[in-house]
């Protein structure tokens, strides 16, 4: 992993988010090349909702081997896929492992694509009242917390966190956060709601029950979607509460189409999807395009000589 990325998977183990496998971590910096016996391993700095992704090149000397690893083009440095969808169109890879996150869901054409701006757009609106703003956001996303805190500020407010993102947020080396029983009390954002912002985990939803009025901005945190169960929960307990439930979210992956671009871009000698609940889809769209693809089977070999 990046630093980075090992900084915070070390703390998400730390608080029980995440278990420690039975494995060493080994730092990689971008760009450097790492030999694991007569493997050669680049990492390259890409776009994603985590800091620290990277995509992996693994080559013998003979053959290419590519991982994409998660992936997109509408965060905030498309300009890192750009490079080395630009490097390996330069060094043509023999195998390409293409996520496909997105080709898992039926295509609804009247989903507006949401990206890292529009979340802090719809954010920046919401603080424009003297209500309280409740925000439940990913955890990992350490980048937009960072700028949610900046936007919080710029509006007079203070992003209070609790002490799981609070504890995230200062090993990933921001020092000036709020947290809530700490720094700030219940009682201190009753006095003045218009003040604050307030980071809300749904495992302590029932906080909320202390303030009688707040809008509420679902921003990637837990429940993600209506396949969780919790999820009826947490708009039932809204509804009751008569506080709308505003999706203030950004998917950390490609979209369809910008998948297509990137094997496009790449043009391996063959590319194969991966990540994906339907990849037969994504391989079906690449093969119309006219990208040599392969779907793999489950406990198949690949043998290259």
């Amino acid at each position: 992993m990046t630093m980075a990325s090992a900084t915070l998977y070390a703390e998400l183990i730390r608080q029980g988010l995440e278990l420690a496998p039975n494995a060493q971590v080994q730092v990689i910096a971008p760009n450097k090349d790492v030999q694991i016996g007569d493997l050669t391993v680049r990492a390259f700095a890409t776009d994603h909702d985590i800091m620290g992704a990277v995509m992996f090149e693994v080559t013998d000397g003979q053959h290419r081997f590519v991982h994409s690893g998660d992936v997109r083009y509408d965060g905030w440095h498309p300009e890192r896929v750009t490079a080395w969808t630009q490097y390996l169109h330069e060094h043509r890879p023999d195998l390409f492992f293409v996520e496909g996150t997105e080709f898992s869901f039926d295509d609804d054409t009247s989903r507006q694509r949401r990206t890292e701006a529009t979340v802090l757009t719809d954010f920046t609106n919401a603080m424009a009242s003297d209500d309280l703003v409740v925000i439940n956001p990913y955890e990992r996303n350490v980048e937009r917390l960072m700028n949610l805190s900046a936007a919080a500020r710029q509006a007079n407010r203070e992003l209070v966190w609790d002490e799981r993102f609070a504890g995230i947020l200062r090993v990933m080396g921001v020092s000036n956060e709020i947290m809530l029983g700490q720094d700030v009390t219940v009682a201190d954002i009753q006095q003045q709601p218009g003040r604050y912002v307030l980071q809300n985990h749904f495992d302590n939803l029932h906080l909320l029950d202390a303030f009688d009025t707040f809008s509420y901005l679902h921003m990637n945190g837990e429940p993600l979607g209506d396949y969780d169960p919790r999820y009826a929960d947490l708009t039932a307990y809204l509804a009751q509460r008569g506080v709308a439930l505003q999706l203030a979210s950004a998917s950390g992956h490609a979209t369809p189409d910008d998948l297509l671009r990137i094997a496009v871009e790449v043009d391996a000698k063959m590319t194969l999807p991966w990540h994906s609940f339907h990849p037969e889809r994504e391989a079906e769209a690449l093969r119309q395009i006219g990208i040599e693809t392969y779907l793999p089977k489950k406990g198949e070999t690949f043998t290259f000589e």
